[in-house]
């Protein structure tokens, strides 16, 4: 660690979590646009552990300093320069770009400059795109712990418009942005990540795979009872069907989650503010 650059703790233990999850979301060559670069700790983590990707990292006007000397000694070749980016003013001036990124900012920012943050990554995100969102979040209007009661009480001291927010009313705000909450990771020190991706425009046909067709022609049928008619559709036979549990059985392109985020202290705040 150099001490003469401006540092975040929060980032420094929580770049690792976030890393592994951002391996299986950022899976292929594409540019993550980063907001809230913050000192700069997770652009250069994240781009070095991933050369795949081009990483665009930006900050509020006036706060690119706290990230420039390190992304400059860092000099990561898949590391653009920082650009000025106020997420409350639409259009943002920067370009499409497939993957985006952005920890511990919702709960600091106004609410309405996280609409907008959605709005700004919509209109940015290309089809076959997602946006991570890390950060301490509401589930259902409850606190998911009393450090983070705590935390949002703090947050809420300091500016009456922080605050921790509600997932249900990010899901809200990505449907409005043509994107869809799909993943919801739980992640150390009671924080999560949530994984919002791309809906297809208005109008737009998917083509079925043969389980989806049966499932739309059967109407009620069950999970089981559909594989079962498909196994026999393709040729397996009848006296050994296929072995699963209408239990498990979950969305195409979604991962399921157990339990709630775990409990422990959130008092994590990127160093930009």
């Amino acid at each position: 660690m150099n001490a003469d650059l401006p540092f975040s703790q929060a980032c420094e233990n929580n770049k690792a979590p976030i890393l592994e999850r951002l391996r299986e979301v950022f899976n292929a060559p594409g540019t993550v646009l980063e907001i809230g670069s913050g000192t700069g700790q997770h652009a250069v983590h994240f781009a070095h552990a991933l050369p795949h990707l081009q990483w665009q990292p930006t900050e509020r006007p006036g706060a690119c300093h706290l990230a420039s000397t390190r992304l400059k000694q860092a000099a990561l070749p898949n590391i653009l320069p920082i650009l000025e980016l106020d997420a409350g003013k639409i259009p943002w001036p920067v370009a499409d770009v497939r993957w985006a990124f952005s920890a511990n900012t919702a709960h600091i920012m106004g609410w309405d400059h996280v609409e907008q943050m959605f709005r700004g990554i919509g209109e940015r995100l290309a089809d076959d795109g997602a946006f991570c969102l890390y950060g301490p979040f509401n589930h259902r209007g409850q606190f998911t712990s009393e450090s983070n009661r705590e935390f949002d009480q703090y947050l809420r001291s300091r500016a009456p418009h922080m605050g921790i927010r509600d997932i249900e009313d990010l899901s809200a705000l990505a449907e409005t942005a043509r994107m869809a909450l799909s993943e919801r990771f739980e992640l150390p020190a009671n924080n999560g990540m949530l994984v919002f991706r791309r809906t297809p425009e208005p109008g737009f046909t998917e083509k079925l795979t043969p389980m989806q067709e049966i499932s739309h022609r059967s109407g009620s049928r069950s999970p089981v009872s559909n594989l079962f008619m498909f196994s026999r559709m393709a040729g397996v036979r009848d006296d050994k069907p296929a072995r699963t549990s209408a239990q498990g059985w979950k969305l195409q392109g979604f991962r399921s989650c157990p339990k709630d985020m775990g409990t422990g202290m959130a008092t994590r705040m990127k160093c930009a503010g």
